[in-house]
This record gives C-alpha cells, structure tokens and sequence, in this order.
C-alpha cells in the first residue's frame, strides 16, 4: 500500500506519524513545494 499526503504542515507530518502507526508495511510519501519546510523540521529532530 502507498499513502500519499499532500501538503508538509505539521498536520501532514501527524498525519504520517498516524499512517505509519495504523499500517506500518505502507509506503508513505509526503509532497510539499516547499523544499525549506523539511529542512526546519528535521534540524530540530
């Protein structure tokens, strides 16, 4: 199975964070424009 999520909000992110927790053999694929809204995210991480 392949999730696709469209847009990088926080609630994007929740969003996979739920899929990943409900079907953890799925592939999951988060689509943003934004190229600079990951790099803040996973700096902090």
């Amino acid at each position: 199975m392949e999730i696709r999520i469209i847009g990088g909000s926080h609630a994007a992110i929740a969003c996979a964070t739920r899929a990943r927790e409900e079907y953890p053999n799925a592939r999951i694929v988060i689509y943003e424009k934004n190229k600079k809204v990951f790099k803040k995210f996973f700096k902090r991480a």
